[in-house]
């Protein structure tokens, strides 16, 4: 037989191709476009034309269209003409699908990934599967396959109501969303039609228990979800990046672990369904769990894109509110404290009149949202169902889809991550921004300052310059004597961010940060409080001791005469400098006034406390509202000797080592200990937290700096590599978390804005 394919560029029927050419069949096919798929097609011998016209369609064809092609189109006219068979496509995949069991997918939105997953896991499974789904699966490259096994998957599009025309062997309903009512006029129509989906399954049936609507048709078979009344129930879930993790209970039985490489709670709802119907398929739990985790994903899923620069380009095919919402809120968990900006081009003038009403709030995960103009599709306009509209619903900005790039370029900055949502022609968006060249960000190195480590501070600059390869660096010298003249705030301002490697006071005491806030320009580290705080090392003990952290006994002394109460040896240190400058070990009275005396010319009062004997060990956090623990490191220290500056930084100076010695369990509790100190202290950015192990394998915190070195010797940078995060990943994890800071916190100072206070 011969087939032409009416739009076979389009996923749909470049799918009911594929299989007709893996059966020998003799294919044509027109399309308005090329794309890849055209190209993959006619190289597997597919006679493909870029123009529909009467001329393509010769009478021994039969002419297989889909719902969109409408009666005037002039291969249809022409197959009438000829009098040629004319069949939806929805009736020859059922043809294609008679001698196999067919497991149909259907429901609002999810049917790709499913229908998708649902393949690949039967594929992993060497049960050799035929499927035709609606997206290019990852390893596979390709959107259907005639395998030899018993399995057909189908995803049946529920837009046109055929999804009821074929034989189900099993099945799965994702969810029942207010859409295509282009077709349906109701939702009543909607929901007895899915009632009569429901029906025809001769097997297994899975359907989502967290959908409303489903929830009230009573459908026959397993309801699925993470609520509590659901049959096949899903708990634990986690999201760490682009994985997520669950648990799943079934008939009694509990599936520990499940792993993915995608995001969102959504994407754990699809592979819950698929679990369940896997299983009833005889599929081995052991054999999902492996294919669970080696999912090689779906092109036009949240698929990453190219790229050349520091931002991260996304492509996903939501265009649904409910859909674009989901995308959103799993992307911003992935990215954390990156920017997000989210460029939504509307699909089809009827779908978007449904959805009017509906897109307050949905783009509130993205830091910054972008509405195109509507991408036809064929459709005829609809009087005030525009763009604009929509983005002035969704609080967003217009722009028009002609020129794209050229408008958006300007407001996009290194570091963000930018995802095109859309069913139309956005996909292609990324090709076009192809000749676009990112800004290099300009980052003043701020080093020198008042402080005794003021050399020690240059070293660090220096150092952090020469991994800024990506950057425009411009190095900002404090001398000792001060700041002098306005050329040191004309620097300052003509830097995106501010790296202060400032130590002691002036430079980790709030000053700097202070000075920046005000000047509004993002700075990297802890803000004006949490500096202040951490440089004070008696308020924070303080502070740590409310919060039942365990720390060293201490006391603040003004004088000798002052109350100690503590066994010597003790240490005496100014609270207010840097971990390495005034600090002196004491054994006795004499030695204790004379360390006072020394102390008590630099700082207002001293910071007394108990010499601790156990493994001196470092951690290194990072993070804005994700915090990230590495570590710890440990320095070779001797007991009784103090960590001062030719200790660290001399020619003689101690051994450190980035990876300490220490149990699994230990680094755990370490790590969750440095987390919740830098959390209480309020730290953001960077912050090293520094802690001894004593000989009872007890954490006792020791103190926190904001501003730690970044000399080639400085331990913070090497522990934060031993767990794959090198010197120069970690300056981009700093700029994007200086960005973030700076943008919370003027999105705070807008918020504030609004209040109204009567005089």
């Amino acid at each position: 037989m011969k087939y032409h394919l009416v739009g076979v560029g389009g996923i749909g029927m470049s799918g009911l191709a594929k299989l007709l050419l893996e059966q020998n069949q003799t294919v044509s096919g027109s399309d308005l476009s090329d794309n890849q798929i055209i190209g993959r097609l006619k190289e597997a011998g597919a006679d493909i034309t870029l123009k529909q016209d009467g001329k393509n369609i010769t009478e021994e064809m039969t002419v297989v269209i889909s719902s969109s092609i409408k009666r005037d189109n002039p291969e249809y006219q022409s197959a009438v003409s000829k009098k040629c068979p004319i069949i939806h496509r929805s009736e020859l995949l059922k043809q294609l699908a008679e001698e196999k069991k067919s497991l149909c997918v259907t429901g609002t939105h999810g049917k790709t990934t499913v229908s998708s997953l649902l393949s690949w896991v039967l594929f992993h499974a060497k049960v050799d599967p035929s499927f035709a789904v609606g997206g290019i699966i990852g390893e596979l490259q390709t959107n259907a396959r005639a395998g030899l096994g018993d399995y057909f998957v189908i995803e049946a599009d529920e837009s046109d109501g055929t999804h009821v025309n074929y034989q189900v062997e099993g099945a799965i309903i994702t969810n029942l969303g207010t859409d295509h009512l282009d077709y349906y006029k109701t939702v009543e129509n909607l929901e007895a039609n899915m009632v009569q989906f429901a029906n025809k399954v001769r097997g297994p049936l899975f359907w989502c228990g967290e959908d409303q609507h489903l929830q009230k048709l009573h459908l026959k078979g397993t309801s699925y979800g993470f609520s509590k009344d659901c049959d096949l129930k899903g708990s634990r879930f986690s999201q760490n990046g682009w994985q997520i993790q669950f648990d799943a209970e079934y008939l009694g039985k509990k599936y520990e672990n499940l792993s993915l490489p995608m995001i969102g709670k959504h994407s754990a709802l699809n592979a819950l369904a698929v679990l369940g119907l896997s299983l009833a398929c005889g599929i081995e739990a052991e054999k999902i769990q492996k294919a669970f985790a080696c999912f090689p994903g779906i092109s036009r899923r949240c698929q990453k894109k190219p790229s050349n620069g520091s931002i991260l380009w996304l492509d996903d095919y939501a265009h649904h509110p409910t859909e674009i919402q989901s995308t959103l809120t799993a992307i911003r968990h992935a990215v954390a404290e990156r920017r997000l900006i989210a460029v939504f081009e509307p699909h089809r003038f009827s779908r978007m009149k449904e959805c009017l009403g509906s897109f307050q709030g949905v783009f509130n995960a993205a830091d910054l949202s972008f509405v195109t103009d509507i991408y036809r599709a064929g459709e005829t306009p609809i009087p005030g169902v525009d763009g604009k509209v929509i983005a002035k619903e969704s609080n967003s900005i217009h722009l028009p889809r002609e020129n794209l790039a050229d408008s958006l370029f300007p407001y996009l900055q290194p570091h963000d991550v930018v995802v095109t949502l859309g069913a139309g022609s956005i996909t292609h968006f990324h090709s076009e921004c192809a000749h676009k060249t990112e800004k290099t960000m300009c980052v003043g190195v701020l080093s020198g300052g008042y402080s005794p480590e003021h050399e020690i501070s240059a070293i660090s600059a220096k150092n952090v310059i020469s991994k800024m390869s990506k950057y425009h660096a411009v190095p900002i010298h404090v001398p000792k004597d001060g700041i002098k003249g306005r050329q040191f705030f004309e620097k300052l301002q003509q830097c995106d961010v501010i790296f202060p490697l400032l130590h002691g006071q002036y430079g980790e005491d709030g000053t700097i940060q202070g000075l920046l806030e005000i000047l509004d320009i993002p700075y990297v580290g802890s803000s004006t409080l949490a500096s202040s705080l951490a440089m004070d090392k008696a308020k924070t003990k303080q502070l740590l001791v409310a919060n039942q952290v365990r720390v060293a006994p201490f006391v603040t002394m003004k004088s000798a005469a002052d109350p100690m109460n503590l066994p010597f040896p003790v240490f005496v240190k100014a609270p207010n400098f840097g971990s390495s400058v005034g600090v002196y070990r004491v054994e006795d009275e004499n030695s204790l006034r004379n360390a006072l005396e020394e102390v008590l010319k630099i700082d207002t009062f001293a910071l007394v406390e108990e010499e601790v004997i156990g493994k001196e060990l470092e951690f290194a956090v990072i993070g804005n509202e994700r915090i990230r623990c590495f570590g710890p490191g440990e320095i070779g220290s001797q007991p009784g000797m103090p960590y001062l500056l030719n200790v660290k930084y001399g020619e003689h100076s101690l051994r450190t080592s980035p990876k300490a010695d220490l149990t699994d369990k230990q680094v755990k509790e370490g790590k969750e200990l440095a987390a919740f100190v830098y959390e209480r202290i309020g730290c953001q950015g960077l912050c090293r937290v520094d802690m001894f192990l004593d000989k009872n394998g007890e954490f006792i915190v020791n103190e926190l700096n904001t501003m730690p070195g970044f000399t080639p010797t400085s331990l913070f940078p090497k522990i934060c590599a031993t767990e794959g995060l090198d010197f120069s990943s970690l300056i981009d994890e700093l700029m994007i978390l200086a960005l973030h800071k700076h943008r919370m916190a003027k999105k705070r100072r807008n918020a504030q804005e609004t209040i109204k206070i009567p005089i």
